[in-house]
Formats: C-alpha cells, sequence, structure tokens
C-alpha cells in the first residue's frame, strides 16, 4: 500500500515522531535518544536506517550529525537507546556497532558498573 501516493502520506503522517532532525533535537537540550533500526530487506549494501514506520536516514549520516554536536560541546552527554531492530541479522547487528565504533570512538562509555558512573568520571575520561 506504501506505493500509493495518499496512503503514502497517510503513512508518514502516522509514522513521523519526530520531525526534527538529530541536532535540532539536541540544540533544543534532548539528551536521550529511543532509536529503532532496520535494514532493507533485499537490499545488499548491509545499509542501516533509523526508522519508525517508514525509512528515515541512514544510520551512519545521524551518527555522524550526532558526534559533529559532542565535538562541538565537550561536556556534553547523550544516551543512544537502540531497542528496536528490524530485518537485522547477525552482519547487520556487526556492521551497526561498527558505524557507533566509527562515528564516536573514544568518546564511547567504556563497559562500567552504572554505580561508579558520575558526570565527573565521564568528562574525566573524555567520554559522552
Amino acid at each position: 500500500l506504501a506505493r500509493i501516493s495518499l496512503v503514502k502520506k497517510l503513512m508518514k503522517k502516522w509514522s513521523v515522531t519526530q520531525n526534527l532532525t538529530f541536532r535540532e533535537q539536541l540544540e533544543a537540550g534532548i539528551r536521550y535518544f529511543d532509536l529503532r533500526v532496520s535494514s532493507k530487506p533485499g537490499d545488499a549494501d548491509q545499509e542501516i536506517y533509523f526508522i519508525h514506520g517508514l525509512f528515515g536516514i541512514k544510520v551512519r549520516d545521524g551518527l555522524m550529525e550526532i558526534d559533529s554536536f559532542l565535538t562541538q560541546h565537550p561536556q556534553e552527554i547523550v544516551f543512544l537507546d537502540f531497542n528496536h531492530f528490524y530485518a537485522m541479522d547477525e552482519t547487520h547487528h556487526k556492521c551497526l556497532i561498527l558505524r557507533i565504533q566509527e562515528a564516536f570512538g573514544n568518546k564511547l562509555c567504556p563497559a562500567c558498573t552504572v554505580e561508579s558512573m558520575t558526570l565527573r568520571t565521564l568528562w574525566e575520561k573524555k567520554c559522552q
């Protein structure tokens, strides 16, 4: 049905939960992102997209937008909650992990106990 113009317009209105870019959300003070990702079934390129009913931007592009903000604001901390994965096999998951590592590098917080994590600790380690 999504191939029919009217249906596609209706689906977009129902599916779009955020009309701001990552950068605009960050500038508005948002620091927690509930992220849903998917591959496009049938695509051979292994690309991953943000999704909520309809395909959004490529994950790589969104992560780079967030990283750009973090680079300009070294004391900001952002939480990325990847919690829904659609049409993704093991290869896609490995690709997602690689995209995250490529985008943020040493800004990523190392695995640790929640009790030991403070803003001061993150700032000292330059984690964001």
